[in-house]
Order: structure tokens, then sequence, then C-alpha cells
């Protein structure tokens, strides 16, 4: 089949099937789509006979989201059981609900003096979005005030590991911070930080990703930065295909409007702008298991790390 008799075929029976794809339809890469029990003998038939390759990622997508959900319930009836009631008893290891993950961003706001939760705004139905900035103490390098960079998940209803990783690195960052780590301090003491763990109640309540347009002329920094966040995040544990970088564009598909698009465009303009994709790229989509929570904020953090790091040597003002 030529290229325009795939893109054809996947758009032609979209509605037909009911069909929800979890990445475009493309020819240059896999597409991930999700189908409707009734349609699936169907759906294998129209492929086979076009002689498409592919495999079944997850035979229950509902069962997997079960499990999930399961494992939190359980780990909140021991919390109850037992009385947690301090930041340190945080389960970072199992996906939370909104209301849990506000509780997480008011918990930090009080064991953090440099800590301050304010409202990023509010879900359709009313409900407050909180946010973190932290503001530690400058060092003596710093610029007067600091750079702030901005970090927002849970964009997207399906990505739960989103917020489950802004929740780890940035738990992480503040600990190894008051810890002495050199590397915490050297980041917080250049940089202020605003957290938005996550930016839609529907995030957590059922199963984000954004992507931007060509890079801007001053992307060389860009670029490098990226590629140091990359190399670290690889290094750290072992990811099928790797975290790659580049015009997401490109990797991924043309879109505009993104978070990262009206951060560019913004007064000031951030120059550094990013999409970052996390775990994992087919095995489970966007049905990740809790396990891999805790790989996913650790490489993350050394990304991060490795990211701001590049730009207080190279380009920090």
């Amino acid at each position: 089949m030529s290229i325009i008799d795939v893109l054809f075929f996947f758009f032609s029976i979209f509605g037909q099937l009911q069909l929800d794809f979890w990445t475009d339809p493309s020819t240059i890469r896999p597409v991930d789509v999700m189908v409707p029990r009734d349609f699936t003998s169907e759906f294998k038939g129209m492929l086979n006979k076009r002689e498409l390759y592919y495999k079944v990622l997850r035979q229950d997508l509902q069962d997997d989201v079960d499990n999930d959900l399961a494992e939190a319930m359980r780990a909140l009836q021991k919390k109850a059981r037992i009385g947690i009631q301090t930041l340190d008893d945080f389960d970072y290891s199992i996906y939370h609900p909104f209301d849990e993950i506000q509780q997480w961003a008011t918990d930090v706001a009080n064991e953090y003096s440099f800590v301050t939760k304010f409202k990023f705004g509010e879900t359709y139905e009313g409900r407050e979005i909180g946010a973190l900035e932290i503001a530690a103490p400058a060092d003596a390098l710093a610029s007067d005030p600091k750079p702030v960079v901005y970090f927002e998940g849970g964009i997207h209803a399906r990505e739960w590991i989103s917020p489950a990783t802004v929740m780890f690195f940035t738990g992480k960052l503040l600990e190894m911070y008051n810890n002495g780590d050199a590397d915490a301090r050297r980041v917080l003491g250049m940089f202020d930080l605003h957290i938005v763990p996550v930016s839609t109640e529907m995030a957590t309540s059922l199963l984000g990703r954004i992507s931007a347009a060509e890079l801007p002329a001053e992307s060389e920094n860009q670029l490098a930065a990226a590629a140091a966040m990359a190399a670290a995040m690889n290094s750290k544990h072992s990811v099928a295909g790797g975290y790659i970088h580049g015009p997401s564009a490109r990797l991924l598909y043309e879109a505009s409007g993104a978070s990262n698009d009206y951060g560019f465009a913004s007064t000031p303009a951030a120059t550094y702008t990013y999409v970052v994709e996390l775990r994992d790229t087919g095995e489970y989509g966007f049905v990740l298991p809790a396990d891999q929570i805790v790989p996913s904020g650790e490489e993350s953090y050394d990304g991060v790390i490795a990211l701001l790091d590049y730009v207080i040597n190279n380009d920090y003002n």
C-alpha cells in the first residue's frame, strides 16, 4: 500500500469502528489505537487484508485500569488504618487522585519555608488547581530576580504518569536540597521553580501530551540543553528506544498553541521550552503500570538537573 492508501485507510475507518488513536496515523512510526471489544475481530481482518503488521499490546484495557485503581485503593485503605498524616508518608510509587495531589501540594508548602502554594486556576467544575512556587535562598552568582523555571504536568487526561513524575522529581529535589546535595543546592540557588503537578482534574480521574511547532531561530542552546537532558535520562535506566531530542514537529507531529509555544511567545519570552514524552513507547501506551512511576521519576530528576546545569554553564543571565 502507498503512503496515501495507508493514511486514507486509517481515517476512513475512524468513525466506522469507533477507534481511539493514541498516536496520530503515520507511515513512519507505529500507530497505537484502542479498539472497542465488539470491533476487534473486524479491525484485525482489515489489517490482515491490507498486509499491515500489528501487535496486540493490551488484551483488556479496562482490566489494566481496574488493577491500577485497585492498587491505589489498597494503599489508601492502608493509609487510613495507620493514620498517615505527614509528607514523609506520601507514596510516590502509586497513582493518586486529584484531591490527594492537591493535598500533597499543601503538605509540601507546609513542610518547606521557601515553598508557597498558590492557585493556578480552576477545573471546569470549579475545583481549585494548586501550584507550588519554590524560591530557595539565592546563590551568590544568581541573577536578581532569579529566572523562573515552569513545569506543568497532567495536561491530558490519559497521561497518569505525568503528574506522578512531576511530583516525584519535585519531592526528590526538595529532599536533596535539605540534605545539602550540591546539585539540588546549585539548581534551587540559581532558579525559582513553579510547579503545576496536574493542570486538569480529568488527568487523575480518567486515563498529557503536548507538542510544538518548529524550533525558533534561537535554537542552538535549546537543542544542546535537550541533548544533555536526554543523555542524563538515558544513563539512569534502560528504556526501549531511549530518549531522543529534537523539534517535536519532526519527532512527533505538527501542532500549535501548546504550552511550549505559549512560553516562547510570552512576554518575557521563555528561551527554553520543551515537551517531554515520558514512558513508554508501545508496550503499555498510556496505561503505564505503577511500578514504572519511580524509574520514570528518577530518570526525569537526572534529566532536569542536567538541563538546568547546561543553562547555568552556558546561557545564564
